[in-house]
């Protein structure tokens, strides 16, 4: 499956069943969409659930209202994802695989951005810096034991 068709299951899954939004809150989040317009419905589906619940026509008429509706490819894509759910019982192993995706890519950048880093002449603390903000980044939305701790991190370096 390719992360863009993931991203829409999951949310479309979200949009269709709201009352399951918050036994997934932990574990994604709006930085575990890479497309910005994914991005943008998690945000509004996040902001409706927060004044008492969601579904495709308040995420639609709250992305219209904040201006971000076309942004994130007008009436026709939001329709499409939310026509893009999945089975309920396959959502959690859907955002498991959303987050691994998320974290291979971070870590890919990383890489490249070390490797730019260290090319560039950059001080080991700049590349520190780096590496910490990916890995704050990464952790976002892991359960607790998938976290990569600060101990790692120090073992990394």
């Amino acid at each position: 499956m390719y992360q863009n068709d993931l991203e829409k299951a999951v949310l479309g899954h979200l949009i269709n069943y709201p009352e399951t939004f918050y036994d997934y809150i932990g574990k994604v989040s709006k930085s575990s969409f890479m497309s910005n317009p994914n991005q943008l419905i998690f945000q509004s589906l996040d902001k409706c659930m927060k004044n008492g619940g969601a579904d495709f026509l308040s995420v639609l008429a709250d992305m219209n209202i904040s201006g971000t509706l076309e942004e994130a490819g007008g009436n026709a894509y939001v329709a499409e994802v939310a026509g893009a759910g999945v089975d309920p019982t396959k959502i959690g192993s859907y955002i498991k695989l959303l987050n691994e995706n998320r974290k291979r890519y971070y870590l890919g950048q990383m890489n490249w951005d070390i490797k730019d880093m260290l090319s560039d002449g950059k001080k080991t603390d700049d590349i520190l810096i780096r590496i910490n903000d990916i890995v704050t980044n990464l952790n976002e939305g892991c359960d607790e034991n998938e976290v990569i701790s600060e101990k790692a991190v120090e073992d990394f370096t």
